[in-house]
C-alpha cells in the first residue's frame, strides 16, 4: 500500500537516526575496547591477514595450505580467548541496531519493506488520527462495562473480546468490522481502541469511519 510522502519521509528519517545512533555508539564502544584490550584488535588483524593469504593461495591451487589452516585455527583460538577474558561476545562487536533484520534501513534483503518500517508508519498514521480524534483517550482498558445494564453487559463484553481478538489475530484475510447501534453505546470508543492497538501490527493501518446512520467501523486500508 502507499502512504503519504510526508509520512514515508518521516519514517525514513526515524530509521536513519536510529542507524546513525547505533553506528556512533558502536564506534565509541570499539574505540574504548581497543584502548582497554588491544590484544583483541591485534588478533583480528592477524586473522584478516591469514584469511587474505588463504584466499590468494586458493587461486593458485598448487600450494599446500595445511599449515596455513592450522595457523588460522590457532589465531581463532587466541582471539576467542582474548574476547572471553575481556567478557566480550561476537555480538558485542557489531552495532546494536534497533532492528537486526534490516539493520535500521527499513528494507530487507530482496527489497521487501521491513516490519520495523511498517510499524513506524502505523504509529505515524495513528498519531495523525489522534490529532483529529480523542484516540488516546479511548482504549480497551478504560472501556467501562459497568455503565451498561445487566441485560446488555454480557453482550458488550463479547463485543469487546471480539474487538481485542480482531487485533490479536489480524491477518491479511481479515475483513473490516462494523459497529451498529444507538448513540452512546461505545461504537466510536471501540473503533479508536482498535486503532490504538494497530501501530504494533505490521500488516497495514487502520481506518475509522462514521457513517450518517451513526454506525462506526474499523479496518485495514489495503
Amino acid at each position: 500500500m502507499r502512504y503519504p510522502k510526508k509520512l514515508s519521509k518521516r519514517a525514513d528519517e526515524i530509521l536513519a537516526a536510529r542507524r546513525q545512533t547505533a553506528q556512533e555508539r558502536h564506534r565509541s564502544a570499539m574505540a574504548a575496547l581497543n584502548e582497554q584490550h588491544p590484544e583483541i584488535n591485534a588478533a583480528g588483524r592477524e586473522l584478516a591477514r591469514l584469511y587474505a593469504q588463504r584466499a590468494r593461495a586458493s587461486l593458485t591451487h598448487d600450494q599446500d595450505t595445511s599449515e596455513m589452516e592450522e595457523a588460522i585455527r590457532a589465531a581463532q583460538s587466541r582471539r576467542a580467548a582474548a574476547l572471553a577474558a575481556a567478557g566480550v561476545t561476537e555480538a558485542d562487536l557489531e552495532p546494536a541496531y534497533t532492528c537486526p533484520l534490516c539493520r535500521d534501513r527499513g528494507v530487507k534483503e530482496g527489497g521487501q519493506m521491513c516490519e520495523c518500517r511498517q510499524v513506524i508508519l502505523n504509529q505515524l498514521v495513528y498519531e495523525q488520527l489522534c490529532d483529529v480524534s480523542p484516540a488516546r483517550e479511548c482504549s480497551f482498558e478504560n472501556f467501562e462495562l459497568r455503565y451498561y445494564d445487566e441485560k446488555l453487559r454480557p453482550i458488550m463484553r463479547k463485543v469487546v473480546e471480539s474487538s481485542q481478538r480482531y487485533i490479536r489475530e489480524f491477518g491479511g484475510q481479515n475483513q473490516s468490522l462494523l459497529f451498529t447501534g444507538a448513540p452512546g453505546l461505545g461504537k466510536t470508543h471501540l473503533s479508536l481502541a482498535i486503532a490504538e492497538g494497530w501501530p504494533r501490527r505490521p500488516p497495514g493501518y487502520v481506518c475509522v469511519r462514521s457513517a450518517p446512520d451513526g454506525s462506526t467501523g474499523a479496518g485495514e486500508i489495503p
